[in-house]
């Protein structure tokens, strides 16, 4: 799959679905709900026990052109290998890696390694990132995405970290090509009560909220 094929899906779907939890059961179900919900771009971190199970077990179940599917906290070559081997299309960091983003480069896979000031992203874009995620985006909100780009307008902007129905639509208008959300889809209590049909209204609510925002790029 081309990059720029994967760009254009990410920001079609202006939405990345961020799943972390301490065990990968529950998040095939997790999975499902978020994708009947209208969330197509997802993204299993690989702090999850057993990750590239959990990935390579989803791109079995869903096709590419149905899930984008991606990994995140990829810290490292290694890491980033173990989650393409999967199936990962794309890998999103916490913080630049050199070494990482080369790799995922050679690959041909989308890589988002994160920064957070203007020197660290517009180093991490010359350095070959595609996107560069801004985390935590909630410290500086929809305003300082909008600054960043203000003298660094060429930026391709995701952002997480505190992302919810109020703030995602506004993170979209200041500019970021999407928003990763995670609390604001599930949380601990509807895994523990399996409420699956929450997630799924949970996911639409969002796909609502930013439906019209235009996106950017």
């Amino acid at each position: 799959m081309l990059k720029d094929n994967l760009e254009k899906r990410i920001k079609k779907s202006k939405l990345v679905a961020v799943l972390r939890y301490e065990s990968p059961e529950p998040l095939t179900e997790v999975i499902r709900a978020t994708v009947a919900g209208g969330i197509n771009v997802i993204e299993v971190t690989m702090t999850v026990p057993n990750a590239a199970d959990l990935i390579r077990q989803t791109a079995d179940e869903f096709s590419d052109d149905k899930v984008l599917l991606g990994a995140g906290t990829v810290m490292s070559p290694e890491v980033a290998k173990a989650a393409v081997d999967a199936g990962a299309k794309f890998c999103v960091a916490p913080h630049f890696d050199q070494a990482t983003v080369t790799y995922c480069n050679e690959q041909n896979i989308f890589v988002c390694p994160g920064a957070f000031t203007a020197t660290e992203a517009q180093h991490a874009a010359s350095s070959g990132a595609d996107a560069i995620k801004i985390f935590p985006a909630n410290i500086g909100g929809p305003q300082y995405i909008k600054d960043l780009l203000g003298p660094l307008p060429d930026l391709k902007i995701m952002v997480t970290g505190g992302v919810d129905l109020v703030t995602a639509p506004q993170f979209l208008k200041s500019g970021a090509i999407a928003v990763g959300v995670g609390g604001a889809l599930f949380n601990r209590k509807m895994i523990e009560t399996k409420d699956w049909a929450g997630i799924t209204d949970n996911a639409r609510s969002l796909v609502a909220c930013v439906a019209d925002c235009e996106g950017r790029g």
